[in-house]
């Protein structure tokens, strides 16, 4: 059954609801009903859709807002920076950017914590407001409100910073953080985030995300896991945003990748630690929602087994914690039960009560 938007009035007796729009499924993001008579629909999650844009506010009708125009206030992400446009939506059906209000500049805005106002003064004259939670792991500056104000044209008019929280970890041990590029073998230049204390490198930790479309970036405390002596790595491998769709387009391997490399490597690594992933894709496949199935498309014949870590768990040395949660709908539970039992007596099993795959 398609997922039916409609517009009802809040004045007059006995209003009728007019149909607007209809999905097959629930938009991922914001619908914003704009001053142009758009119906403006971001879905940031959704394989068969943009990934590198995210609405944050659409103007509602109203004095400020030039007639017959809707503004958009856009994130669009590239690789581990984002930039925010404004877009404009005219009644004639026409979309442009117009100005660009913010760039990271080896900062990141944290996750949704973000807003924006198109504003006009008693001369007509036209600014926007942007305001955003921003950090830095590069400048070791932590968590706190910012606002940036440009003109129409997107000159810098101000940028303010509104509150000093956890100011105490200016004296914490500072971390050297720096964004890195490397080359794959097929010519694809991932990016991914090294951190480590100005001590030297004994030791490495690996970290994979997790998360559809989500991104390793320059957020302060990232490296929080690091240690004087370690070096910790986060790599933003296929299926992050803000490389476009077919580099987006993966399924959520933080896991799967962290199983896959313990089992592959069998004593390069001295622990491993696996949450909720993925260990055997045959089974996983016709126990839960996938964007594929063997029998749907031309994989060679055997590719789920060979990028299966439970057949790889022979010679093992790696210490490994597996952690599930028994109500987990996306990778059921015998995913990690499965594993742990070909392990044996090399990997520990936690499987939480009550618990869904988040």
């Amino acid at each position: 059954m398609p997922i039916v938007v409609e517009r009802i009035a809040i004045a007059g007796e006995n209003p009728v609801p007019s149909p607007v729009a209809t999905y097959q499924r629930s938009p991922a993001g914001q619908s914003l009903w704009l001053a142009s008579g758009h119906i403006a629909d971001f879905q940031s999650c959704v394989p068969t859709n943009t990934l590198d844009a995210r609405a944050l506010l659409g103007n509602r009708p109203g004095a400020t807002n030039v007639e017959g125009e809707g503004f958009i206030a856009v994130e669009v992400c590239n690789d581990v920076d984002t930039h925010m446009d404004v877009v404009v939506c005219s009644a004639d059906g026409s979309v442009h950017t117009t100005v660009q209000m913010f760039q990271t500049e080896d900062d990141v805005v944290w996750f949704s914590a973000r807003d924006a106002k198109r504003i006009v003064d008693a001369s007509g004259e036209v600014s926007y407001i942007f305001a955003a939670i921003l950090s830095s792991a590069i400048r070791h500056e932590p968590l706190n409100a910012w606002t940036i104000c440009v003109d129409s044209k997107g000159a810098l008019k101000a940028r303010v910073k509104l509150s000093s929280h956890l100011e105490w970890l200016a004296d914490a041990p500072r971390l050297r953080t720096e964004a890195v590029h490397w080359k794959t073998g097929d010519g694809t230049r991932p990016s991914g985030l090294v951190e480590k204390y100005i001590a030297p490198r004994e030791n490495s930790k690996l970290i994979f995300k997790g998360g559809c479309y989500q991104i390793i970036c320059h957020t302060f405390g990232t490296g929080a896991s690091s240690s004087p002596g370690y070096l910790v790595i986060s790599p933003n491998y296929r299926g992050s945003r803000g490389r476009g769709h077919e580099f987006a387009h993966a399924a959520n391997l933080g896991g799967p990748l962290a199983a896959w490399g313990a089992t592959k490597s069998k004593t390069r690594f001295k622990v491993a630690i696996l949450g909720a992933g993925t260990t055997n894709w045959e089974s996983q496949v016709m126990a839960a929602l996938e964007q594929s199935t063997p029998w749907d498309h031309d994989a060679p014949e055997g590719s789920e087994r060979k990028t299966s870590p439970v057949h790889s768990v022979a010679g093992v040395t790696t210490a490994i914690l597996i952690i599930h949660g028994d109500k987990d709908d996306r990778v059921p539970v015998g995913q990690a039960i499965g594993f742990w039992r070909g392990l044996k007596r090399r990997a520990e099993l936690v499987v939480s009560p009550r618990e869904a795959h988040e």
